[in-house]
C-alpha cells in the first residue's frame, strides 16, 4: 500500500471515531459513522465516557474504509447536504422520511407506497407488491402500518431498505407519523430477509404484538452491509408445539455474512421480548451467529433484555463476532457468546439482577427461576468447528447483583471448548453464590470439544468488587494463566481465592486493596452510550399486549442513566465548544499535531 493511500485510511478511521464522539454528545447511542473530514488530531477523545477502546473503534472504521475501496467510492457522511446522493431521485418521500441516503451513495431514492403500491395501512402483505430491489436503489418506507407475513426477501448487489426515520440517528419510538411498522398478524410467522453486497437497512419498528405472531430479521452479506435502528416490539410466545424452531430458527435476528463480507447491527432494541423458562421450547435468542456466520458480525450499541435465550449466540460462528459497547439485562443463557481470535466484547454493560427483574413471566416463572445464565460464556459447542483461539474481553462492566431459584454459572465462562481469553480493563461486581470467572479444563465439558491452543486465561488490569470471596477466579488444567495489575477489592479476599492461575505483579487483596486496579476507568461499560429513547422502547407483557415504561426509573438503570451517562454530556458539551475554537485558533499547528496523531495511531 502507498504512503499516501495509507494516509488516507488512517484518516478515515480516525474521522470515524471523531464522528462516533460528536453522536454520544448528541445523547444518541455512540456510532462509527463515515465522514470524509479530516480528523481532531487529539487521542483524548479515546478518554471520553462511553466510548469502547481505540481497538474496537479501529477495527469497526478498517471493515469501511476496506470495503469502501474495494467498491471504488466514498461513503456519504450522513445527513449531510449537497453531497449529490440526491441525483436520480424520483420519488423524493414528501417529507416522510424520504431524503438523501447515508452510506453508500445511491442514485435514486423512492418511496414504497408511490413506486410500488405497498399499504400503508397493514391490509395487504408486502410480498404482494414487492418481489424485487432495484438496482442501487435506496427504497424508503414512510411512516405507516405495512403488513409482513412469510419470508420476504430482498435481494440486490447495492440497494437500501429503510424507514421513515433512517436519518434520526436513533431507534423508532413508535410515536407519531414518522414511525415505520412492520406486523404481523396473529398467529403469523414473518421474516425479513435482507442480503445485498452493499446497502443500508433499517429505521423501522417490528410489531408482533398480536398472540403467536412473530417477526425474525435475517441480515445477510456478501460484502459490506449496514444495518441500523430496528426495534422488535412484542413477546415470543409461540413456545412448546407452536415454537417450529427447525423451521423458522431460534434468533430474534441472525448475521449471516459470506465469508469475506461483514454484517454491521448499529442501534437494535430487543427488550422484553422473552417469557422466561422457554429457551428449550421456542425461547429466541436476541442475535445468532451461528454456521452461517462464516465472516464477521459487527454489533454495536444494542439493548437487549430479557430475551429467554443469549443476547448474542456466537460461540459456533466460524466467522468473528465483534460486540462494541450496548447494554445487556437480563437475558437468560448468557448476554455475550463467542469464542477465538478476532472475536470480542468491548465496552459493554452487563447486568444480572433477579429482584430488579421487571420483564414478561409465564407459566414457566420469573427470570433465572429455571435457566441459568451468565454475563460472558466463551465456548465453541459440538458442531467442532476449528478456529484460532484469542477471544478478548476489554472495558467490561458487569454486575452479578441478586440471582433467582436457579443461580448463575459464573459471571463469565470459559467452556471446555472454548480457547483462550484476555479480560482487560473490566469491573466486576458480584454480590451473589457463584465464581466471577470459570475457566473448565481444554476438552471438558458436554461436548468434548477442545479448541486449538493456547488455552491460557490472561486477567489484566481490572477490578473485582462485591460481596462474595469464596471462589473469585477458578481456572482449571490451562497453562499460562496469568493475573497482574488486578485489585480484587472485596473483604475477606486473599490469593487462596485464585486457583489456577500465575499471581504476577500488581495485584493486591481485600477492601483496602491498594495493588493494581483499572488502567482507565472511564472505558468501562457503555457509560455514555447509553440513551433514554432505548428505555422508553415499548415493553410486551406475558400476553402479548404492549405498554411503553421507562425501565430507566428505578434500579440498575436509573442509577446508571444518572451516575454515567448525564454528567459525561454535560461534561463534553462544555468542554468541546471551547476545545474545537482553539483548534481554529491553533490552525497552524494542525498539521504537525496529525502526523503525531497518525504515528500515535499506528503504534
Amino acid at each position: 500500500m502507498s504512503a499516501g493511500r495509507e494516509v488516507s485510511r488512517r484518516t478515515f478511521i480516525a474521522g470515524a471515531a471523531t464522528a462516533a464522539l460528536a453522536a454520544n454528545s448528541e445523547n444518541s447511542l455512540v456510532r462509527a459513522s463515515m465522514t470524509e473530514s479530516r480528523p481532531d488530531p487529539q487521542p483524548a477523545k479515546f478518554d471520553q465516557p462511553g466510548n469502547p477502546s481505540r481497538k474496537a473503534h479501529r477495527v469497526y472504521a478498517e471493515t469501511e474504509y476496506d470495503h469502501y475501496q474495494q467498491m471504488g467510492e466514498r461513503p456519504a457522511q450522513q445527513g449531510s447536504s449537497g453531497d449529490g446522493n440526491s441525483s436520480g431521485t424520483r420519488s423524493g418521500g414528501g417529507g416522510n422520511g424520504s431524503g438523501k441516503p447515508t452510506a453508500p451513495k445511491f442514485s435514486q431514492t423512492v418511496d414504497a407506497v408511490e413506486e410500488f403500491g405497498v399499504d400503508p395501512n397493514g391490509n395487504r402483505p408486502i410480498g404482494e407488491d414487492i418481489d424485487s430491489v432495484p438496482e442501487d436503489t435506496l427504497v424508503v418506507f414512510p411512516g405507516g402500518t405495512f403488513k409482513v407475513s412469510g419470508r420476504t426477501q430482498f435481494r440486490a448487489t447495492k440497494a437500501g431498505v429503510v424507514g421513515a426515520s433512517y436519518q434520526d440517528k436513533k431507534p423508532p419510538s413508535g410515536d407519531g407519523k414518522n414511525t415505520t411498522t412492520f406486523v404481523a398478524e396473529q398467529g403469523t410467522f414473518a421474516a425479513l430477509d435482507f442480503k445485498m453486497d452493499t446497502g443500508l437497512v433499517g429505521g423501522f419498528m417490528l410489531d408482533f404484538t398480536a398472540t403467536k405472531a412473530l417477526i425474525t430479521m435475517n441480515a445477510r452479506s456478501s460484502g459490506f452491509m449496514q444495518y441500523r435502528d430496528v426495534v422488535w416490539n412484542g413477546l415470543v410466545d409461540r413456545v412448546g408445539s407452536q415454537a417450529n424452531d427447525s423451521k423458522n430458527g431460534d434468533y430474534l435476528c441472525a448475521m449471516q455474512p459470506d465469508e469475506g463480507a461483514t454484517s454491521r447491527a448499529t442501534r437494535f432494541v430487543m427488550k422484553n421480548n422473552g417469557i422466561p423458562g422457554s429457551k428449550n421450547i421456542g425461547g429466541r435468542n436476541g442475535f445468532w451467529c451461528g454456521e452461517s456466520c462464516k465472516g464477521t458480525a459487527q454489533i454495536e450499541d444494542c439493548v437487549v433484555s430479557a430475551v429467554a435465550d443469549n443476547g448474542v449466540y456466537g460461540g459456533r460462528a466460524p466467522g468473528d463476532v465483534q460486540i462494541k459497547g450496548g447494554e445487556w439485562v437480563n437475558n437468560e443463557v448468557s448476554h455475550n457468546r463467542y469464542s477465538g481470535k478476532g472475536s470480542f466484547s468491548d465496552g459493554a454493560t452487563m447486568v444480572l439482577d433477579a429482584d430488579n427483574y421487571n420483564g414478561p413471566t409465564g407459566e414457566y416463572g420469573k427470570w433465572n427461576d429455571e435457566i441459568g445464565t451468565h454475563a460472558i460464556k466463551i465456548e465453541r459447542g459440538d458442531n467442532g468447528i476449528s478456529k484460532p483461539s484469542g477471544a478478548v474481553l476489554r472495558n467490561a462492566e458487569i454486575q452479578l447483583l441478586s440471582a433467582g431459584p436457579h443461580g448463575f454459572g459464573a459471571g463469565i465462562r470459559v467452556r471446555g471448548s472454548g480457547g483462550a481469553l484476555k479480560i482487560e480493563n473490566c469491573r466486576i461486581t458480584n454480590n451473589v453464590d457463584c465464581a466471577s470467572v470459570v475457566a473448565e479444563s481444554p476438552g471438558d465439558g458436554y461436548s468434548g470439544y477442545k479448541a486449538p491452543s493456547p488455552h491460557n486465561i490472561t486477567i489484566t488490569d481490572s477490578l473485582f468488587q462485591g460481596t462474595n470471596a469464596e471462589s473469585i477466579v477458578d481456572v482449571s488444567g490451562r497453562e499460562n494463566s496469568l493475573v497482574r495489575k488486578t485489585c480484587f477489592k472485596i473483604p475477606g479476599a486473599s490469593s487462596s481465592n485464585i486457583t489456577g492461575m500465575t499471581i504476577g505483579s500488581g495485584v493486591g487483596f481485600g477492601k483496602q486493596c491498594k495493588s493494581g486496579g483499572l488502567s482507565n476507568p472511564k472505558k468501562v461499560g457503555s457509560g455514555g452510550n447509553l440513551s433514554a429513547a432505548n428505555f422508553s422502547a415499548p415493553n410486551a407483557s406475558s400476553t402479548g399486549s404492549a405498554s411503553t415504561s421507562s425501565g430507566g426509573g428505578s434500579g440498575w438503570a436509573g442509577k446508571l442513566l444518572g451516575g454515567l451517562a448525564v454528567a459525561p454530556l454535560i461534561g463534553i458539551a462544555v468542554i468541546a465548544i471551547p476545545f474545537i475554537f482553539g483548534l481554529l485558533v491553533l490552525g497552524g499547528a494542525t498539521f504537525g499535531g496529525l502526523l503525531l496523531f497518525f504515528k500515535k495511531l499506528s503504534s
